[in-house]
């Protein structure tokens, strides 16, 4: 059993100067960043062998995972009063409203996973994990990863062919999720430098979406691996393909809405392909050996499928 608390943080300060005299306006520009992440995790896991030919893996565990985002940017306007004099309050203009970010992020993750090993020749592996993210909208929130893999070293089941040294083949199906941008579920508004004495708001320019779902990856994978004569040659073939539904993305709007994107849930993104590698070993000996190694790939992306409006008629003209 196994119970671990992480920390991973930084701060940051920038700082930009123009000098009178320069091309530019001159000014004064500062940046305050810090970030940081925590991370709290119990596992308990387990290994055995049963009897000679069987050996099971096992783990479930849960995690918590808690992050902040902080950014403060501040500019002068117009030009500097006083030369050299590097600070916000020397600015000739009216000082415009400071940009103020506050992001805090909190997901929490159960997971669970089994491997079933044979005679180190057949292995079977699942995994299964379900996270809820603050980012999606509450009635939406949860998403699911899981994964089924397997591989056969069926080279050792035909000691006959004393010409093949090494074979081996994979199978894989894996569902991933994932959860959306900060702030891209309820509208806020901005407040932008006041004009004169009057206080403004405004809305982003980003019309946001409480109708979220989260992202879902499919994929699934293919291989061969073989080698043969001593392992002097051998190659490694995969097959893959993907689909990715829901994707989250700030779509084009008209402006006539009053908003220049959306935040929408895409339709089906495909990615499948072919990879493969081989070598060669012209040259062995005792004290020198010559390698040659070849790699082909080859890729394709397709949008299958694009975002829905809110009749549910696909939108063709998405730019």
């Amino acid at each position: 059993i196994l119970g671990r608390a992480t920390l991973d943080t930084y701060t940051q300060f920038m700082d930009e100067r123009i000098a009178v005299g320069s091309q530019g306006t001159p000014g004064y520009t500062r940046y305050d960043i810090s970030w940081s992440e925590r991370n709290y995790d119990l596992i308990a896991s387990f290994d055995k062998n049963v009897g000679t030919d069987f050996n099971v893996k096992a783990l479930v565990g849960t995690n918590r995972r808690r992050s902040e985002y902080t950014y403060l940017g501040q500019a002068t306007s117009g030009g500097l009063i006083v030369p050299g004099l590097y600070s916000i309050a020397n600015s000739k203009g009216t000082i415009p409203n400071p940009v103020e970010k506050y992001e805090p992020r909190a997901a929490d993750g159960y997971f669970a996973g089994l491997t079933l090993g044979y005679k180190e020749t057949l292995v079977l592996d699942g995994t299964f994990r379900r996270d809820r993210s603050s980012t999606l909208p509450s009635s939406s929130n949860a998403y699911n990863y899981f994964g089924v893999s397997a591989g056969w070293i069926f080279s050792k089941h035909i000691p006959q062919l004393d010409w093949i040294s090494y074979g081996k083949l994979r199978l894989n199906y894996a569902e991933v999720g994932n959860d959306a941008p900060w702030g891209s579920v309820k509208d806020v508004y901005d407040q932008p430098t006041p004009f004169g004495s009057s206080v403004l708001f405004s809305m982003a320019g980003t019309k946001n979406n409480q109708h979220l779902l989260p992202e879902r990856t499919v994929s699934r994978e293919a291989g061969l691996e073989m080698s043969f004569l001593n392992n002097r040659f051998g190659f490694d073939v995969t097959y893959y393909a993907s689909n990715t539904f829901n994707q989250i993305l700030a779509a084009s709007v008209s402006t006539a809405t009053g908003f220049n994107s959306q935040y929408v849930n895409a339709g089906n993104i495909q990615n499948k392909g072919v990879e493969l590698s081989a070598y060669i070993v012209p040259v062995r000996t005792k004290d020198f050996s010559w390698n040659i190694n070849v790699n082909w790939t080859r890729n394709r992306n397709k949008v299958v499928e694009l975002f829905k409006d809110e009749t549910g008629n696909e939108i063709k003209n998405i730019s």
